[in-house]
């Protein structure tokens, strides 16, 4: 079975109206695919599941799960995707599955696009901790690397 990789996704558009637009259209694709049992398409063979979809001004919002995790190659065709629908000025996906020691964020903003991520060996070790995700979170803020992704969009 495939890991679960916890995706929140904020996708800032030109104006308010693009939101709108963007937010419509991606509502209109979730409901299609849960009366079809399946995730929501984004741009490759990554299915996006669980997702609530909110519109906040000029950005929408996203929260679900895929499997396994993005791929580099799959966030590109993620932000294709969404440019096809709406202008998209900045994307932001931040990503976490712990049984991977994955933890970061896809950044893009406009033109270059960069995975900031934890490194494996700065993980923290003790998950079962009660205060777990803030440790993650402060490891993250104190050891990220940002690695820059080549694409053209």
């Amino acid at each position: 079975m495939a890991n679960i990789c916890s995706v929140n996704i904020k996708v800032k558009t030109s104006d308010e109206s693009a939101a709108q637009t963007l937010s419509e259209k991606l509502t209109d694709l979730e409901k299609e695919a849960d009366a079809q049992h399946v995730g929501l398409f984004v741009g490759s063979q990554r299915y996006l599941f669980d997702a609530t979809i909110e519109n906040c001004g000029n950005a929408v919002m996203i929260d679900g799960w895929v499997k396994w995790g993005f791929s580099d190659d799959e966030v590109i065709a993620f932000i294709k995707f969404l440019r096809k629908i709406a202008p998209v000025a900045e994307c932001y996906i931040k990503y976490e599955e712990g049984g991977c020691l994955l933890y970061g964020e896809f950044q893009y903003d406009g033109t270059m696009l960069a995975d900031c991520y934890l490194p494996e060996e700065d993980y923290p070790k003790d998950n079962d901790a009660e205060d777990f995700y803030e440790v993650l979170e402060s490891a993250y803020q104190r050891f990220q690397d940002i690695r820059e992704i080549k694409a053209e969009f």
